[in-house]
């Protein structure tokens, strides 16, 4: 596999390949660092839409979208902000349900409507059942008892179909396809596949050939070999210097014990705040601001693009044989990925 090789003797700021001109460029948003920056939400621009995406984002009726990889779901994602977006532009009262606490409080910064978005349907059954929404866009798998819960208090309903029987109970449902998928840097894909493979269509040798054409990604994911927890402050700061207003996700290994998982959040988030904001989430957390840098779990990424993905201790998941949500959260560095561990000659 090409990846760059980063050995810790070396300046974080050199294995980065940046520029000393760039670098110098930033150094008036590092003397303000400890403020910190938003994180942005970026939805794709209309030029960027397939003509079958702006269908499903105008379409007058309810639409169901059928979902085939997590590539299609994150399109998905985009074309239902979109869509409630343009319904709310025209007074429509609307709901976006989703089960990822940092995923709702993403929509709702991207909505500006902290109202319009709930997390864990069975907590918030309350609010739903003494309102009347015009439409309701589930973005996770339910079973049909719940969509028809839901259907029953939305004059529509739009969701994604994981089950061709459930389309039975909603025949006014404009049905979508979405066939074109947007698959990462071949370098970071062919990584992430390690971590799925039984599936046929990540390991198909046609598409990895024709990827690795299109967009090889050879300067995308950069190993660096560390062998101390200060080694990798060190590098996050200075990667967290040379992109001071980029999206960051600085994404933890499993545990077997949850409370020491949610201590290796915070062990990390009080490494990295002492010198600039930052956010982090593990399940309990109430976030009420979500800066650029982000530290937090595999499940709690899902779905969830950054410029920038961190991976400590990636030995440690390297071992682990098969997880989707590995494979989703290496997929989602848009810009670089990022992986320490102790020798990089085994990636």
């Amino acid at each position: 596999m090409d990846k760059k090789l980063v050995s810790t003797k070396q300046s974080a700021k050199v294995a980065l390949n940046k520029s000393k001109s760039l670098f110098d460029l930033t150094n008036n948003l590092l003397d303000n660092k400890y403020s910190g920056h938003k994180f942005q939400f970026y939805l794709p621009i209309e030029s960027n839409l397939t003509k079958n995406q702006r269908i499903a984002i105008d379409c007058q009726a309810p639409i169901s979208i059928f979902i085939y990889d997590i590539f299609a779901k994150k399109m998905v994602l985009n074309c239902f902000i979109k869509r409630q977006q343009n319904l709310m532009i025209s007074n429509k009262k609307c709901l976006f349900v989703t089960e990822s606490e940092l995923l709702s409080f993403v929509i709702k910064e991207k909505l500006e409507d902290s109202q319009s978005v709930i997390c864990n349907l069975e907590k918030t059954r309350k609010k739903i059942n003494s309102e009347t929404y015009d439409e309701i866009l589930v973005y996770d798998k339910y079973d049909i008892e719940t969509l028809l819960y839901l259907k029953e208090r939305c004059l529509s309903l739009s969701f994604l179909v994981f089950d061709k029987e459930y389309l039975n109970y909603f025949p006014d449902n404009q049905v979508f396809t979405f066939d074109e998928i947007f698959l990462p840097s071949y370098e970071i894909f062919n990584l992430a596949r390690q971590f799925t493979p039984n599936n046929s269509m990540f390991n198909d040798s046609k598409l990895l050939e024709n990827l690795k054409k299109r967009n090889s990604g050879a300067d995308k994911l950069i190993c660096f070999e560390v062998s101390s927890f200060n080694q990798e402050i060190e590098i996050m700061k200075d990667t967290i210097d040379v992109n001071p207003t980029c999206n960051i996700g600085i994404i933890l290994p499993y545990t077997n014990d949850e409370k020491n998982h949610n201590l290796s959040v915070e062990k990390y988030y009080n490494a990295i705040s002492k010198e600039y904001s930052c956010s982090k989430y593990y399940e309990g957390i109430k976030l009420k601001k979500l800066h650029n840098i982000v530290i937090t779990t595999y499940d709690d990424a899902k779905f969830i693009d950054f410029d920038i993905i961190i991976l400590p201790k990636f030995d440690k998941v390297k071992k682990i044989v098969y997880n989707e949500t590995i494979f989703s959260t290496i997929c989602s560095a848009e810009n670089e990925l990022h992986i320490f561990q102790e020798t990089c000659d085994k990636l």
